[in-house]
């Protein structure tokens, strides 16, 4: 967990780190959170593959080994265009520094190209995820993501 506040540190700069309950129960998420300084309202957050145990009073990888990368707009309480998945494998150094520096770059792409409302990541019925307006259903724009 340490290498992980380490490098995050080195990249980052400051950062909030707090722990999120996950359903309730005795784990929490861990998250990194760094406002963007551009956008006064957007938040960078990066969940990590640690979970943090409250009975144990220790820190384990979840099941899915992955870093959740996304932007969230805390004036609309949504998350900004799509969430990024970052495998905590031997590059998870060199794909999360990727993310994180391109982080600003996907909020022009996520504002909505017919009113310019915010893009948010949506799954279908059939576990497909996309993009929609957030202003649903006065704007009904959406597309997939690749």
């Amino acid at each position: 967990m340490e290498i992980i506040d380490l490098y995050l540190k080195s990249v980052l700069g400051d950062f909030d780190k707090k722990q999120f309950p996950l359903n309730q129960g005795n784990t929490n998420k861990v998250c990194y959170i760094k406002p963007l300084f551009s956008y006064p309202t957007i938040d960078l957050v990066i969940i990590s593959p640690y979970v943090f145990q409250v009975y144990l009073n220790d820190y384990v990888l979840n099941k899915e080994n992955l870093f959740y990368v996304l932007l969230y707009d805390k004036e609309t309480d949504l998350i900004v265009g799509s969430i990024e998945e970052v495998y905590f494998g031997e590059t998870w150094e060199s794909e999360l520094k990727y993310s994180i520096l391109t982080c600003e770059d996907k909020l022009e792409k996520s504002q909505c190209p017919k009113c310019t409302f915010w893009l948010i990541q949506k799954i279908n019925k059939y576990g497909h995820h996309f993009l929609s307006c957030s202003d649903y259903p006065e704007c009904n724009y959406s597309c997939e993501i690749d």
